[in-house]
């Protein structure tokens, strides 16, 4: 078992040259996950792949465009930002990777009131299978997510309340 700690920033540029695949693939995926091109966030995931976020049941992550597509109709932004990676290979070739981070959503119409959730994962990685999809040889196969999302609600329903009541 081989065990790798990163503290800091993933983006390409600044990881060491001794960064094993999986943190070169991690460096890919949040960019892809905070991107509108939900394509690009499909090359990161094996055709299987679940996400499950504070303990509910799994969704495929084949089913999720509507989700993103929402987001980008009400966000002005979304970003993600690591603070530490912790990867563990298996002798199998399997990896757990463990990931605290944040992320920033800003709604259109309410710039002023970032709503910031810190996060916490534990990502599934494998070797890609053939085909199109991976990313650095590697694909993930389930993610389990834990969030305060209180926040991003918060300003939500500020958004809502001065939108006043839905016309039935």
């Amino acid at each position: 078992m081989i065990t790798y700690i990163h503290t800091g920033d993933i983006k390409p540029l600044s990881l060491p040259s001794t960064a094993p695949p999986a943190l070169h693939f991690l460096s890919s995926y949040v960019p892809a996950l905070d991107s509108s091109s939900h394509d690009l966030r499909k090359k990161h995931f094996s055709p299987n792949a679940t996400i499950t976020t504070n303990a509910g049941p799994p969704t495929e992550f084949a089913k999720m465009d509507k989700m993103f597509e929402m987001r980008d109709q009400l966000c002005e932004s979304f970003s993600h930002v690591v603070n530490r990676v912790w990867i563990i290979e298996q002798p199998d070739g399997k990896i757990t990777a463990f990931m605290d981070w944040s992320s920033t959503t800003v709604f259109k119409g309410k710039t002023d009131k970032p709503a910031i959730v810190p996060e916490f994962s534990v990502m599934h990685l494998e070797k890609a299978g053939e085909g199109d999809r991976g990313v650095n040889g590697l694909w993930c196969t389930g993610i389990e997510n834990w969030m305060d999302v209180s926040p991003v609600k918060e300003v939500r329903d500020e958004i809502n309340a001065k939108a006043g009541p839905k016309p039935e």
